[in-house]
């Protein structure tokens, strides 16, 4: 079994991006595949602020990514986002988007195979 662990720090805008990659996003990873798993530290989050994160993937290779999971925190967040685990494998990507504000988001996703 493997386990690989990508970290990641941004000041989180308007603009969607990849935690996977670090650049604007979404992007298709397809050479890290397994089970997927996102933590995700919020604290600097504050009243009025609004964070979209997203998780896409692929049904079949070739074929354009699909949302497999969304969420929107509002507001002080005072534990960990946990991304549930999810199978990845034909081009996969976790995102970050403020709603409203600019967020400081840093976490980790980590995914054995």
């Amino acid at each position: 079994m493997a386990f690989t662990e990508i970290t990641f720090s941004q000041a989180v805008d308007t603009t969607e991006w990849s935690c996977v990659t670090d650049t604007a996003g979404p992007d298709a990873e397809s050479t890290i595949t397994g089970w997927m798993q996102g933590h995700l530290n919020l604290s600097d989050m504050v009243a009025d602020d609004e964070l979209q994160i997203t998780v896409y993937e692929k049904v079949v290779a070739g074929e354009a990514q699909l949302i497999y999971f969304r969420a929107n925190p509002v507001g002080p967040q005072s534990r960990a986002f946990l991304i549930p685990a999810i199978y990845v494998k034909n081009g996969w990507d976790v995102t970050t988007k403020a709603i409203t504000g600019t967020i400081t988001v840093t976490g980790s996703i980590r995914v054995v195979s």
